[in-house]
């Protein structure tokens, strides 16, 4: 089958629904494309630079912000803020070209590499002035938010009907690569056995465990504060389910982000130990490690252990073994090895030319960490703008009325949970994306006062 081929199909009819819905003037249906989108991620293909479903959204969404949205604040100034250390970033780029050149071709060089990557963050990011322009009252806020929690429980269900066709070993999505020598399963080895991980169609375990992350805890702020989709029992099971098919990505940036967005969560008072549900939620979640726990001994003449020994090795275990060999590490000796890089950064993009390690003939090898890449990219000034917005909705939150409490505090779930994951692993379009979302909440509150 030519998988090559079929992306570039759902690329052009994803490419199509949209441009249809900016003609017709119809911006608020951008977004449930684009979460489609975010659910085919899978379906790449290389056109100078690789693209994505999302990509091929955010290019429409970003122009209808250029042609015909007049931002008002405070997503306004917010926006600005991001773009101008964008832009201050891209300009740094050009004064710290390479001395010698690259062969990397297509899109990817040292003149053009800059170019795209400035696009990319002013396009993503475009999200948090479009979203609050959509989302004009209550009802509209609603249903995006419908929109979002079934969407995202389909790639929920197609994540769980992968793993059941790797179980009856059934041939599924490959993950594509451009080269076009694509890879029929992903799969890792710990302690022994070799176990299979589930994507989905969004071709990288690691996609599909950071995309469904914010959605787990969007949905578990929700049931505890009686916030319900549908009925009670239908939102317990699919909690259930996307904390399984999360668990089953065996990513490590996800795992990790996991456990920490849970730690932040009691630290913010998001959750409370005095909660009987979450008491609940831990026997649910005792029970799951206990099911994978006789999954894995069933696995062939394989040396038994648990699952929590799998998950050990894929976090900590994980870290403690690479840490020394990542690009992750290349990059930071780079930076603090020149006295003003650390201010700016490499520009957007450009830490793959400050070592002969991180280009090889065929392209360039990028790093999986998102803060790592906002520092390479922006310096210590754009991790502390990122930070200073995460704060600034955080404290935020006190100001929110009842009627937009619980939409609020979910999405600022979300958010942190993006931030979390984004220690190893970075989809650029999370971000901005919660960032946009509660923007939305935060102007029609501002709006009822």
């Amino acid at each position: 089958m030519d998988w090559i081929f079929i992306a570039q199909v759902v690329n052009l009819l994803i490419f199509l629904i949209s441009l249809y819905f900016y003609i017709q003037r119809k911006p608020f249906f951008l977004l449930p494309t684009l979460f489609i989108a975010m659910g085919l991620h899978g379906f790449n293909f290389l056109l100078g630079t690789l693209w994505f479903p999302f990509k091929v959204v955010n290019l429409i969404i970003f122009l209808y912000l250029l042609t015909r949205i007049k931002p008002k604040n405070p997503e306004k100034s917010v926006y600005i803020s991001f773009s101008v250390i964008f832009f201050l970033g891209f300009v740094n780029a050009l004064f710290n070209l390479p001395d010698k050149g690259f062969n990397t071709g297509l899109l990817q060089g040292p003149l053009l590499r800059p170019i795209i990557q400035l696009y990319t963050y002013f396009s993503t990011f475009s999200l948090i002035v479009f979203i609050p322009f959509v989302t004009r009252n209550y009802n509209t806020l609603l249903r995006l938010d419908k929109y979002y929690m079934k969407i995202s429980e389909f790639i929920i269900i197609i994540g769980f009907i992968h793993f059941l066709f790797l179980k009856a070993d059934i041939p599924f999505m490959p993950i594509i690569r451009s080269s076009g020598e694509n890879n029929e399963i992903a799969k890792f080895s710990a302690k022994g056995i070799i176990m299979t991980r589930i994507y989905g169609f969004t071709g990288e375990p690691k996609t599909l465990g950071s995309f469904l992350l914010p959605y787990f805890f969007v949905s578990f702020y929700k049931y505890l504060n009686g916030f319900i989709n549908k009925n009670k029992r239908y939102h317990a099971f699919m909690l259930i389910l996307s904390l399984f098919v999360i668990i089953q990505t065996y990513s490590s940036a996800v795992l990790i982000g996991l456990g920490l967005a849970l730690l932040l969560g009691f630290i913010l008072k998001l959750l409370s130990l005095k909660n009987k549900i979450i008491i609940r939620s831990f026997y649910v979640l005792v029970a799951l490690f206990l099911i994978g726990n006789q999954l894995i001994e069933r696995e062939g003449n394989y040396e038994k252990i648990s699952f929590l020994q799998f998950l050990e090795a894929r976090t900590i275990g994980r870290v403690q073994e690479e840490i020394v060999e990542r690009g992750e590490i290349t990059v930071l000796n780079n930076i603090m090895s020149k006295a003003a890089l650390p201010i700016m950064g490499f520009g957007p993009g450009m830490y793959v030319f400050s070592s002969e390690e991180m280009v090889y003939s065929k392209g360039i090898n990028k790093i999986d960490s998102g803060w790592v890449t906002i520092f390479s990219d922006l310096g210590i000034t754009g991790i502390l703008l990122f930070l200073a917005v995460i704060i600034m909705v955080t404290v935020n939150r006190k100001h929110i009325l009842k009627k937009y409490y619980v939409l609020y505090n979910s999405y600022l779930f979300g958010l942190i949970s993006v931030a979390t994951t984004m220690l190893g692993n970075y989809e650029p379009i999370l971000f901005p994306l919660f960032l946009g979302f509660i923007f939305a909440v935060y102007k029609l509150n501002n709006a009822e006062k």
